[in-house]
């Protein structure tokens, strides 16, 4: 991702439950210890997908995975998931986390089919509606 892309992550964030505003995506871009990529559809020409995630030593957190809504179902997430496991393998990181709503079903599949396991519980983390955080991680030894 690169500053350029800003405008389009923009109209796909509005579409998420939990956007992200310009400041805090301005704020990623470039910072030395996180990866943003975006999915362009060659066919629309525009940005369908975007992630976000900041690493430290052998650790990392996915921040953000977001897939414009029309695209949802289509292996958007997936590969951009894909890459970001291989760059992080690549880097020598023993361990991916991130959290998701408790509620958030689709996800947890999601994130379950891609060998991420539940590690832990964040009570009322979420709010709007209120919802417990369930962290995950994804081990890079199995």
């Amino acid at each position: 991702m690169i500053p350029a892309d800003l405008d389009e992550v923009l109209r796909l964030e509005a579409e998420n439950p939990s956007p992200w505003s310009r400041e805090d995506i301005e704020r990623e871009i470039g910072r030395y210890d996180r990866i943003l990529y975006v999915t362009v559809d060659e066919t629309l020409g525009v940005i369908v997908g975007w992630c976000c995630c900041r690493f430290l030593d052998d650790q990392a957190e996915l921040l953000k995975i977001a897939v414009l809504g029309s695209m949802r179902r289509r292996g958007v997430a997936s590969g951009l998931l894909t890459l970001l496991l291989e760059y992080l393998a690549g880097r020598g990181v023993q361990a991916l986390y991130l959290e998701v709503r408790s509620r958030n079903f689709p996800a947890l599949r999601f994130y379950r089919k891609h060998g991420f396991a539940e590690v832990g519980r964040r009570r009322r983390y979420y709010f709007s509606p209120d919802d417990d955080a369930i962290v995950l991680e994804r081990d890079f030894a199995q």
